[in-house]
């Protein structure tokens, strides 16, 4: 098993297209060169780096971290955007030309996360326009998503979610690196805020979550973009 700062030196060496000096990785990594130095050395000498640049043991090193597939939730009605969403599920409403769900898709494949499932409930026969862009597709269908919360939609996906991300279908991605192809442990995306009226989540040194409420102080506003590792998947 990796250590967490191993791991970031590998994937930050699998991530670039050329070798890098140790104080490029430094910068990059914001360790400091002494710690990367050390890692490096360790990481030589198991054969897992050579030369700045990563090694097929350090691939195979990272093989029990990669991503296995990403489950995304659009089920649901979608009311805070009537009357946009009487006739169309949110996911599939385009904002400037692109539909919302796109963005989702795009980055994940760029990530190159290619097993990709749909659990669908609102208007579901809609999604099947997505397969003319998104051909290897798979959907899951909720047949109680109104009478249930996103929740329902993650037990009909629950079976699926060892080493997977589990995302919200309704959300405009700007920057695809929220997803990477290479994941240490479980986690939520959350940025850190002053105050929010939104769901949001306290932290025990930005490490640990300690609790999660609606509206706070000094927190992280949620985003619904979470990680799932095998200890965690089947506690549902």
């Amino acid at each position: 098993m990796l250590t967490k700062k191993e791991f970031d030196i590998l994937t930050l060496l699998e991530s670039s297209t050329a070798a890098m000096s140790q104080r490029q990785i430094s910068e990059a990594s914001k360790m400091s060169v002494g710690t990367v130095n050390k890692l490096m050395k360790d990481l030589s000498g198991k054969n897992f780096v050579t030369g700045g640049s990563i090694a097929s043991k350090g691939l195979e090193a990272l093989e029990p971290y990669r991503v296995k597939r990403a489950v995304i939730l659009a089920a649901g009605f979608g009311s805070r955007m009537v009357p946009l969403t009487l006739n169309t599920p949110k996911p599939l409403i385009r904002v400037h030309g692109v539909r919302i769900i796109d963005t989702v898709l795009d980055a994940i494949l760029t990530a190159g996360i290619s097993d990709i499932f749909i659990v669908r409930g609102y208007l579901a026969e809609q999604f099947d326009q997505l397969l003319y862009k998104y051909p290897t597709l798979k959907f899951i269908e909720n047949p109680i998503y109104n009478e249930a919360n996103d929740i329902s939609s993650v037990l009909c996906a629950s079976y699926l979610l060892k080493n997977s991300y589990l995302i919200e279908a309704d959300m405009l991605i700007y920057n695809p690196k929220v997803f990477t192809k290479y994941q240490y442990e479980s986690n939520y995306l959350g940025i850190p805020c002053e105050r929010t009226d939104e769901w949001c989540f306290f932290t025990d040194n930005d490490l640990v979550i300690r609790e999660v409420a609606v509206g706070g102080v000094n927190c992280h506003r949620m985003f619904g973009i979470s990680y799932w590792t095998k200890p965690t998947a089947p506690s549902l």
